[in-house]
């Protein structure tokens, strides 16, 4: 347990710098950092956190419960949720390529954007994972992915419920970014579900979107963890 720590610059919970750490089952909680990453902040780094509960955490700036910047970080399997920061208020990165894998990022909340993942000018990789109930003041209540050398495609997510005051409830893609995504769901996020985000294929869009095999039916999902149900057109 990494709980009640409070860093003056970085990584309130765990600052990692040049390291490929491995972390597995630890609950990261109720961490400040009065800069990035207010449970976890890492730098030219590589560590991996396999089942790790990650939040209640608070950053200042940026990634309120990790951050990562030139870093290719993996969160496999990890709960990511009732997180804040400025920017990507669950988790954020810059200039990295950082892998999420089997993650639920829930409740999370940014002041400016990205209320679940902000990413900018880095490459992550995200399949499989949950991105609800996620709340930005700007841009991007799920995902916001920006800068000209970012590029993001989504595989297998659900993206629901999330908020965005500006614009991209679900997800958003400014300054030139590239993204797009596959076999995913975006449903009940306010303003929208997208916004600046191409290359669609075989998702379930409210309301519709360009790309290919594009479903417009309601998903049929449990309420709260948001499981497929048997009658989902989704499947």
């Amino acid at each position: 347990v990494v709980s009640d720590n409070v860093a003056e610059k970085d990584g309130g919970g765990i600052y990692g710098r040049e390291t490929d750490a491995s972390f597995d089952a630890c609950l990261i909680t109720r961490n400040l950092a009065k800069d990035d990453g207010g449970g976890i902040r890492c730098t030219n780094a590589s560590p991996s956190f396999v089942a790790c509960v990650i939040s209640a955490n608070t950053a200042h700036d940026h990634g309120g419960g990790f951050y990562g910047n030139d870093s290719g970080a993996l969160l496999d399997g990890c709960l990511i949720s009732g997180n804040t920061a400025v920017d990507g208020g669950g988790v954020g990165c810059n200039g990295s390529t950082k892998e999420l894998r089997g993650c639920a990022l829930l409740d999370n909340w940014a002041h400016v954007d990205g209320g679940g993942l902000r990413a900018k000018d880095s490459q992550p990789r995200v399949r499989n994972s949950l991105f609800a109930r996620n709340r930005a003041f700007g841009v991007g209540g799920g995902v916001h992915l920006k800068g000209p050398t970012a590029v993001l495609a989504l595989e297998s997510c659900t993206v629901m419920d999330n908020r965005a005051r500006l614009l991209g409830g679900g997800m958003a893609a400014t300054d030139a970014a590239a993204a797009s995504a596959t076999n995913s769901i975006f449903w009940g996020n306010t303003p929208d579900q997208l916004s600046g985000v191409s290359g669609l294929a075989h998702c379930c869009v409210e309301g519709g979107a360009s790309g290919t095999g594009i479903v417009t039916n309601h998903p049929s999902l449990t309420p709260i963890y948001y499981r497929i149900l048997a009658d989902s057109p989704c499947i």
